[in-house]
């Protein structure tokens, strides 16, 4: 059995995005292919994370080093350990989000930043960072609609 984490960025309805249909159509094969697997859906519009912030980041390195905590960043490392444990804990990771303005929406940047921890996502080497999460699987599901090109849809001539 492994433990599936969906993470959901995109705040649209199924009526109103291409993207949330391929979501539901992706989960639902997967989850008759692979009934024994436990998905956990996180939808980060629903969490409404705030920023990354300056307590967290403090908060964050004092727990690497052992440090005590000051109330303000006990509550902010809970934030985040709230947000990393299930990705830790995963054995395969689905990001399932929409291009906006040719990037992933803020709440997607947002959840990177959580997950992102030196010490228990990576660790700094000699020869740059390396990876401590083994050898978790991930998929990213992803459509966009507009025109991304320079090609025949185009929809403007650039200078």
């Amino acid at each position: 059995m492994n433990q599936v984490l969906f993470v959901k960025a995109n705040c649209r309805s199924l009526d109103q995005s291409v993207n949330v249909k391929l979501y539901h159509a992706f989960l639902d094969t997967y989850r008759k292919a692979n009934p024994s697997d436990r998905v956990i859906e996180l939808d980060l519009y629903q969490e409404e994370l705030p920023y990354y912030n300056d307590v967290m980041l403090n908060g964050m390195a004092k727990r690497r080093k052992g440090s005590e905590l000051s109330l303000a960043e006990k509550e902010a490392v809970g934030r985040v350990m709230r947000i990393l444990d299930p990705f830790v804990a995963a054995d395969k990771i689905v990001f399932a989000f929409p291009m906006w303005n040719l990037t992933v929406p803020a709440a997607l940047h947002t959840y990177i930043d959580y997950v992102s921890q030196p010490g228990i996502a990576y660790r700094y080497t000699p020869e740059g960072p390396v990876g401590m999460l083994g050898s978790k699987k991930a998929a990213l599901l992803n459509a966009r609609g507009g025109v991304y090109s320079s090609g025949p849809r185009r929809s403007r001539k650039w200078p």
